[in-house]
């Protein structure tokens, strides 16, 4: 019975605890400024070559729009420094942002957003913005110091 009643104690610890979602790196808040780089991606055509200057052009001029960070030319300069770089494989086409603490070089939090495929450049544009503004919520919500919606249980949405 002693047992029974410690398991179940225990377990309802775990509920209290997970109702409590951990807080965002508190730099990604309180940061000013950010250096965007440009990481890499795999092998690509031409025409993945120019798409991939459209997002990385598209998210830079996103972040600087939000007046969120002041993006600066080096990263000497920054206090964030924020990887872009492109992901694919079988089943996943999309992006990475991995923000970092540029002082420190300590990961502070990766974010990856898919991007719908397709053939047309105006959808393929129109799919590039929406991935973006999806990217940039994710980041305002970490700035808020809160983690993005769509990393928490049904039950812990902010």
């Amino acid at each position: 019975m002693k047992r029974l009643l410690s398991i179940l104690l225990f377990l309802c610890g775990l509920t209290a605890v997970a109702q409590s979602p951990a807080p965002a790196p508190a730099q990604i808040g309180s940061s000013h400024t950010a250096f965007l780089a440009f990481a890499g991606a795999p092998a690509q055509t031409d025409v993945q070559r120019e798409q991939t200057r459209v997002l990385y052009t598209s998210l830079y001029q996103a972040i600087a729009g939000t007046g969120r960070y002041q993006l600066v030319a080096t990263p000497a300069a920054a206090e964030l420094c924020m990887e872009f770089s492109l992901l694919e494989n079988a089943s996943f086409s999309g992006f990475r942002l991995a923000i970092f603490d540029c002082k420190l070089h300590a990961l502070l939090w990766t974010l990856d957003q898919s991007v719908q495929p397709a053939l047309r450049s105006a959808a393929i544009q129109r799919n590039i913005d929406a991935a973006t503004a999806q990217l940039l919520s994710d980041l305002n919500t970490l700035a808020s110091g809160k983690i993005p919606g769509a990393l928490l249980p049904k039950n812990q949405k902010n």
